[in-house]
Parts: structure tokens; sequence; C-alpha cells
């Protein structure tokens, strides 16, 4: 690091949530000193850091300089946490989009529940079925309890025998059209089946969060629905399905999976077709004033009918943001974070060993409190105030949405 640059990032901007290239590259050297040597951000000082002080001031100068930094770091990175029970404080429309149907709460399920906490009209949107990453042998599970519920009335009132015939075929059915089903290649009614499964998981899951079924919408998008691994390319039709469910529900604030990792791209052909949804929804509203960060500051951002939504992208599942990166990290306590699993656990299909888990062999309800454990040590170990667990969010415009 150099003096120039070090002046550059030294001045009021610096406190801004959205970190400069030059201030981001010196926020996380001094991030990675701090961790190297154990010790927190304030109790580092100019002789911690190898700087390149050609034509530079004089010692006291570069002490006073080095120090100006480390400062700035430090409430930078505590202004990015929300002290708030909710993050937004006005009541406002939010829709949480989920890749497939467990994203959400598994990612998100903090945040959500701290909407859902403060009466804002909170929404979830699945983008795909999630047909293919249930087991077969799942699917054999629910057919088996049709039946046994159809010999079970039947016993108990005979009458009933005739009525429920009609159940008892469909089981039938059912069970050959799956057992005929090669794992991760479904037949049409084996697909159907699975993705009724995973839509009742997850209304399921944001119960558990306080969200009433009729918020949950599922968008099935055409390019996932192939019943095997491989899906088809993106088309427009997927683009306007979600445009129109933007027109529906007008949401103030979407989140966003930006955790692009997943094993077979879904998440970031999701992605993609948000994006393209955003701007064309976007298309015409005022441009911004402010950074989409603002939004987390009370009376400063204009009604929801007169400006554009505010994007939050979540990660979590595959990878997590880093504290400098976030825009906003919203702290958890023990019973948030265990709500949050709850809700994960109603994904039964998606329990003790996913089909498709990447290279992580954890589960996916392992992972996020693994992840949002691990951020709030990281802060502690800077300085920062000790939470539970801790969610990272990047808050930008829609233009603003990364390519990659």
């Amino acid at each position: 690091m150099t003096t120039e640059q070090l002046q550059e990032v030294v001045k009021p901007s610096v406190f801004a949530r959205t970190h400069s290239v030059v201030a981001l590259d010196i926020a996380n050297k001094v991030v990675e000193r701090s961790k190297e040597l154990g010790r927190p951000i304030l109790d580092l000082d100019v002789s911690d850091f190898d700087i390149d002080f050609a034509n530079a001031p004089s010692a006291i100068e570069r002490t006073v300089m080095v120090d100006h930094f480390l400062k700035d770091t430090f409430m930078n990175l505590l202004e990015r946490i929300i002290h708030n029970d909710c993050p937004v404080t006005r009541k406002q429309t939010v829709l949480f989009f989920s890749p497939h149907p467990d994203d959400d709460v598994i990612s998100a399920g903090g945040m959500m529940g701290a909407m859902l906490d403060g009466g804002h009209d909170t929404h979830a949107c699945y983008m795909t079925n999630g047909s293919v990453a249930v087991w077969n042998k799942t699917a054999h599970r629910h057919i088996d309890f049709l039946d046994r519920f159809v010999d079970a009335m039947s016993e108990a009132d005979p009458s009933l025998a005739s009525k429920l015939r009609s159940v008892e075929d469909a089981t039938s059915f059912l069970k050959k059209s799956v057992e005929h089903c090669e794992e991760g290649k479904d037949l049409p009614i084996a697909q159907t089946l699975k993705r009724i499964i995973r839509e009742s998981e997850a209304v399921s899951a944001v119960a558990e969060l306080g969200m009433p079924s009729a918020n949950a919408h599922f968008l099935d998008l055409p390019f996932y629905r192939t019943g095997g691994i491989k899906k088809k390319a993106p088309s427009d039709e997927d683009v306007e399905l979600t445009y129109q469910l933007l027109c529906k529900v007008r949401p103030r604030h979407v989140f966003v999976a930006a955790d692009l990792q997943d094993p077979h791209g879904t998440h970031r052909v999701c992605y993609d077709i948000i994006r393209a949804a955003l701007a064309r929804y976007s298309a015409g509203m005022p441009a911004p004033s402010a950074p989409a960060a603002s939004c987390l500051e009370p009376n400063t951002v204009a009604p929801a009918s007169e400006a554009r939504p505010v994007v939050w992208l979540y990660r979590g599942a595959w990878a997590e943001w880093s504290v400098t990166e976030a825009s906003a990290i919203l702290p958890l306590s023990r019973h948030q974070l265990q709500r949050k699993v709850d809700a994960i656990y109603r994904h039964e299909s998606q329990k003790d060993r996913a089909m498709f888990p990447g290279a992580d062999p954890r589960e996916f309800w392992q992972r996020a409190v693994d992840r949002n454990r691990a951020t709030a040590r990281e802060l502690a170990q800077l300085g920062l105030p000790y939470f539970h667990a801790c969610e990272s969010y990047v808050i930008v415009w829609p233009e603003e949405m990364p390519l990659e």
C-alpha cells in the first residue's frame, strides 16, 4: 500500500457503505492483518503494515494517517451492522426470490423472519420447482402415506371404500410412474408429484417464520422443466413470468440469490432472469439520488410509488460475502438462528443427504449455521460487537447488479 492510496481514502467518503476500489483493497488488507496478528483493528498501528512511504510526510503524520484509516475502517464496518430489530423501519413490501424452493430460508431465513416480525408485507417467489432434487424413495414415501391412509379409512368405515377407490387408483398410477423413472430423470407425472412435494415444504418453511401461504408464489419457470439435470436455455417467457410477478407484488425491497456456485448453474440462470425482469420493471422510474444502502437510514428513501426497488444480494448455501464486501450485516440471536434452522428443516426432501450437495458434504442447515456463526466470530475478532450469528448482504440498485 502506498501513501497516495492512503491519502485517497482518508477522507469523509470512506464512511460510505460502498468502498471505492482502492478503499476496499486497503480495508481488506487491514482485516487480513488483524486476523494474521490476532489483534483487533484498533489495536494495530503503523508498524504493523508494510507501507511504501516514498515522498511521504513526517513520521508523526504517517502514524496519524494510518491511525485515521484504521478508525475509518472500523467505523465503516460498525455502520454496516444493522442495530434495529428490523433493517427497514417504514412498512413496505418485500419480495424474496429463491432459485430453488429452499434457498430463501437457507441463505436469508434470518432476514425473512426479521421482515415478518417487523410487520412488512413479505413475499417469497420460488423460481423453479426443484423436482429433480427429490429422490425417488422420497416420492415413494408420500405415495405410501396415501396408500396407508386409504386402507385405514376404508377399514374404519367400509362405506368410504367406494369413495376412496379413485384415490387408490391414483396412488397405484403414481407408484408405477415413479418406478419407471431413473434417478434424476423423471417422467411428467413424477415431476408433478415431486414439484408438489417441494412446494408443500416451501409453504411449511415460510410458515415457520410467520408468512401466510398466500404470499408464497411458485413461478415454475419453463427453462427448468426438463425432468433431468440438463435444463433448457432461458427464454423471454421466463423473464415475462418474473416481470409479471414484480408487477403484481410491486416490491420496494427485492432479495436475490447471488450465490452463483451451485452445481448445475440454476442460480446463475435465475439471477440473469431477475436482472432482466428488474431492468424492464424499473424502466422509466426516477433515477436514484442516493446509494441503495441508504434504505437503512430512516427518512432517506422516496415512497415505493416513486422509487425503483432496492436489491439485496444474498449468499449462504455455497459461499458468503466477506465483511468488507457486505453493505449490511444482520445480527441473529440464538433464538433467531434456531428459528431459521427450523424453517430449513421443513424441507425434508433435502435433509440428511441432498441429491446435489456439491463439493461440500455438510447438510444445508449446517452450512447456514457454520457460515452465520463464522461471520459473527470474524466481527468479534476484528474488535466489533460480538453476536451469536450474522447474515451478510450487498445492497444495490437494479442497474448495479454485478454481471459476475
